[in-house]
């Protein structure tokens, strides 16, 4: 096996593929052929890696080129291939069938997939090619986001899977976990989860302010940098949509297909072009309005239309946020337990259920606690799963807390024991830090 001295990146021109092609170049200080559907894409993908390590240090190490004339002396001379084109199986196996028969021997070829079976897409490869195939997904932005979920197939070579994990984070500086080859991984699995509760409680509650009202009662105090309906609108509804029904259409029964239903105003959105920050208009809408609070315009899941954000007061949260300025995260914890009111009862509902899913991945999807909250934390920056453990008292008031809000304990958990932290992270990542105020 040789070292990797050369890179090819299909679909260098996106954000993750040339934030990727950047820290390829500027980390692991190889070349990188940065390949796209035309010779433009491939020069804009190239100025977007150089801004997103901010040095031009990297430029003569980036090689642009399309599919159409560089594909087959770009793979021959690569010993990565590394794919980051659109999220569907035809996209991304029509071009590994294009890349199959210029592979030399021992090429490490990976897909950026964020949740489509890996062994699946093997197929597009020739057998003799498949034990050098992986997922690699890179969570975006990549030079911001550190986790690296690694999928290995059935028959993956141990020695390659060693070597590129081995590269990905002692090279490449990236949180290397390896996840088994499930729907949506770890991270999306739960993270998404999460945001399609999010909007299901806002249609739900659409007559108390709907949007706004679900995101101030999942606000930053709740141990997230950023609020999870505005998180939608930078992932993209659209995006959104894909991943949450990719996950229901593999779903584990009934209850877990429930949560991953995407509500009818998300589609009518999606329908209109209304996809997020990309177009400028999603949950809530990015175009300057007069009259508007400044933070733009929400969408009326009501009326069907965009009004101001409200001004929306809910006293816990403020007593929440405020401990949370002073750095009283415990404070804060026990304000969200002891809230009688009804948001306070969707706030711990909310809470409950992202704790209670995530530790029934333990043992399937991820091999371990702190795998997960490797995933959670690093993939996210959302306060990981065992944290939140800690935070509550420990396992047998964490197991309290979930039984109280309706969430049924996962088996793990109760196997976890009760003596003793859970949270074994914080040297690398302390949990303080991903508690936001008003955010």
């Amino acid at each position: 096996m040789r070292n990797i001295r050369t890179v090819t990146i299909l679909g260098a021109n996106g954000n993750v593929g040339s934030q990727c092609a950047g820290i390829i170049a500027g980390f692991g200080g190889v070349v990188v052929h940065m390949l796209a559907r035309n010779i433009d894409k491939a020069e804009f993908g190239i100025e977007r890696a150089i801004k997103s390590i901010r040095s031009d240090s990297i430029r003569e190490q980036l090689i642009p080129g399309t599919y159409d004339h560089d594909l087959k002396e770009a793979i021959q001379d690569s010993d990565w291939v590394l794919e980051v084109v659109a999220e569907d199986y035809t996209t991304k196996s029509s071009l590994l069938s294009l890349v199959d028969p210029h592979l030399k021997p021992g090429t490490i070829v990976s897909s950026g997939t964020s949740g489509l079976s890996i062994e699946k897409l093997s197929k597009a490869l020739k057998p003799e090619a498949r034990p050098c195939f992986f997922g690699t997904h890179f969570f975006n932005p990549p030079y911001k986001m550190l986790l690296c979920e690694f999928i290995s197939t059935s028959q993956a070579d141990p020695e390659v899977t060693e070597m590129l994990s081995s590269f990905l984070s002692k090279i490449l500086r990236r949180q290397v976990v390896h996840v088994a080859d499930s729907p949506a991984f770890a991270g999306n699995r739960i993270g998404f989860l999460m945001l399609n509760l999010a909007v299901q409680l806002a249609q739900q509650h659409k007559d108390r302010g709907g949007i706004p009202f679900i995101d101030t009662i999942l606000g930053g105090f709740t141990g997230r940098v950023f609020p999870l309906l505005k998180t939608i609108d930078l992932v993209g509804l659209d995006i959104h949509k894909a991943i949450v029904d990719h996950i229901y259409a593999g779903a584990d029964g009934q209850e877990e297909r429930d949560m991953f239903l995407l509500p009818d105003f998300m589609q009518q959105l999606i329908n209109l072009g209304r996809i997020g920050r990309k177009a400028r208009q999603g949950l809530y809408d990015y175009v300057s309005v007069p009259g508007s609070t400044g933070a733009g315009q929400c969408y009326d899941i009501l009326t069907g239309q965009y009004r101001p954000v409200p001004e929306i007061q809910i006293e816990f949260a403020d007593r929440a946020n405020a401990l949370i300025r002073v750095s009283d995260y415990s404070g804060a914890v026990n304000v969200i337990r002891r809230e009688q009111s009804l948001e306070g009862e969707i706030c711990r509902y909310v809470l409950a259920r992202y704790i209670g899913y995530a530790f029934s991945l333990v043992g399937t999807v991820v091999p371990d606690r702190e795998c997960l909250d490797m995933v959670m934390g690093f993939g996210f920056n959302w306060v990981p799963p065992s944290a939140w453990v800690d935070l509550l008292g420990g396992v047998k008031e964490t197991v309290c807390f979930l039984e109280q809000a309706g969430v049924t304990p996962p088996e793990v958990l109760l196997e976890t024991g009760v003596d003793g932290p859970c949270y074994t992270l914080k040297k690398t990542l302390d949990p303080r830090s991903l508690f936001r105020a008003n955010c």
